[in-house]
């Protein structure tokens, strides 16, 4: 411990109940936490073994775990817990996995798996291409924007590109969730989508059997089937992919107009009065584009209730709570984001009065 100021000596040596340290950044935390674990092994008072150092990156978890390897000796290094607080959690789970309805192997869908989701959806694709386009996904959704509003107010190609990229990424949760659910994968049939061939819904349809892996999926012999929000998933999405270009065509075409009254044609030498400040077309488009996010809103929310109602999940814990025993009955899991999520649909829902049937004369 040489070299510690007295607060960081004094910090080290407390070895009886809680203790809060305060510091700004590059004061010496991290060393007074790895000469504490020293401390606590080298004084007897507990093992390597129940020792955790919880950090919230993996970067400070990655720094921490090699000073840690420097300052200890023998094996004690590799038996003290040092990770983020996403993986301890990640440990729980696959040690308790069955009181919490997983199986055994299950996986979680991290950062990895975000990128290699989007990698798949642009096989081929440069690593840079790749990478600016998950980071341009995750700008639209810090944003608040669905994939039909991130397509709207895409201006580069490659926004543009990104834009397409996280309507389908979005469109996995749907087969995430039938999975989840033990779903019917037979309701995004090539035949049966053929009987109504609407281009979106047909095409939104091929990418769930794609996601799920089956051409000609099976039935599901529990069920004959499934509720609305899964089955009917292609129904509403296939609206989006079919209005789209129609609605971009619309906003295109009203952001390369004159909106002004009058026009002056200098070389005619003629003032030209007329209405080109009435917005209809990009009022029209508004007004409908709201009302698709509403109904992509509504089938999420639909969604998100049937993973965490556990009389409909088909074996998942209610609101997919990991708690049992003594604090069940006060840990509700993903209830308040379910009701959170609820009530975002129903703003959306309440915004689907159109605007434009209001423009009223004033002469």
């Amino acid at each position: 411990m040489h070299g510690l100021n007295p607060p960081q000596h004094a910090a080290v040596m407390h070895c009886e109940g809680p203790l809060l340290v305060l510091a700004g950044a590059g004061s010496g935390k991290t060393r007074v936490i790895v000469e504490k674990i020293g401390q606590l092994i080298a004084s007897k008072r507990y093992p390597a073994r129940r020792i955790a150092a919880i950090t919230f990156t993996n970067k400070s978890a990655k720094e921490m775990r090699e000073r840690v390897a420097k300052r200890l000796r023998g094996g004690d290094a590799d038996e003290v817990t040092i990770c983020t607080f996403h993986a301890l959690g990640l440990k729980f789970l696959q040690i308790e996995h069955a009181a919490v309805g997983l199986k055994r192997g299950f996986s979680i869908f991290d950062a990895d798996d975000s990128t290699a989701q989007v990698k798949d959806l642009m096989y081929g694709a440069k690593p840079d291409d790749i990478e600016d386009v998950k980071n341009l996904i995750s700008r639209a959704k810090n944003a608040g924007l669905s994939p039909e509003q991130a397509m709207a107010a895409a201006r580069s190609t490659r926004e543009k590109e990104a834009a397409s990229v996280y309507e389908r990424y979005q469109l996995r949760l749907t087969a995430f969730n039938v999975l989840a659910s033990d779903g019917n994968a037979h309701h995004f049939d090539e035949m049966l989508f053929a009987a109504k061939p609407h281009p979106g819904q047909m095409q939104i349809a091929a990418r769930l059997r794609q996601d799920l892996h089956s051409d000609r999926p099976p039935r599901n012999e529990q069920r004959l089937q499934d509720r609305y929000s899964l089955r009917c998933a292609p129904h509403v999405i296939g609206v989006v992919q079919d209005a789209l270009p129609f609605f971009r065509q619309l906003i295109e075409t009203e952001l390369n107009s004159a909106n002004d009254n009058p026009l002056i044609d200098v070389e005619g030498e003629r003032i030209l009065h007329g209405g080109h400040f009435y917005g209809g077309h990009i009022a029209f488009a508004m007004d409908a584009l709201k009302n698709t996010i509403a109904n992509l809103a509504d089938l999420l929310d639909r969604q998100m209730a049937l993973v965490v109602d556990a009389r409909f999940n088909h074996g998942l814990p209610a609101n997919l709570s990991a708690a049992t025993g003594e604090r069940a009955a006060i840990n509700h899991g993903l209830k308040a984001l379910q009701i959170s999520v609820s009530a975002w649909t129903a703003e959306a829902l309440k915004q689907t009065m159109p605007a434009s049937v209001f423009s009223r004369s004033t002469e």
